[in-house]
């Protein structure tokens, strides 16, 4: 009807690499440029927002249970990781290096990876 008016509602997913900062939000009716219009001029419209940046996980290993090994068997042991961020963990894995010294680098011995679940914000979880 001529002179009428709708309250819509949308939702979209916005890139969790999307740098915070101040944006403005634009619309656009007759977006797809189909209906022929009285005034094709008039149909934007946009409204500053500000985007902050995503909440964030922040993965830590509290513990290592090994103590020793013997060449040429398994190595056994159990190990903690923490999410201490605000933000959820999705699935992931922990590497593991058998080191020399107190510094991870290339010259280290790789082990292999550990699944490691979900970890909400503040949780932990012991693996082995």
């Amino acid at each position: 009807t001529s002179g009428s008016s709708s309250t819509e509602s949308a939702s979209f997913n916005l890139s969790q690499t999307l740098a915070a900062g101040n944006y403005y939000l634009f619309a656009k009716a007759d977006g797809g440029s189909t209906i022929t219009e009285s005034n094709e001029t008039n149909n934007g419209y946009y409204q500053a927002i500000t985007v902050v940046e995503a909440s964030k996980p922040d993965l830590i290993i509290n513990s290592i249970s090994a103590t020793s090994a013997t060449a040429g068997t398994s190595l056994n042991f159990t190990y903690n990781i923490k999410n201490q961020g605000a933000g959820n963990a999705g699935a992931n894995y922990t590497g593991f290096y058998l080191s020399t010294d107190t510094t991870l680098d290339s010259s280290d011995t790789y082990l292999g990876l550990d699944d490691v679940n979900v970890l909400t914000s503040g949780s932990s979880s012991t693996e082995s």
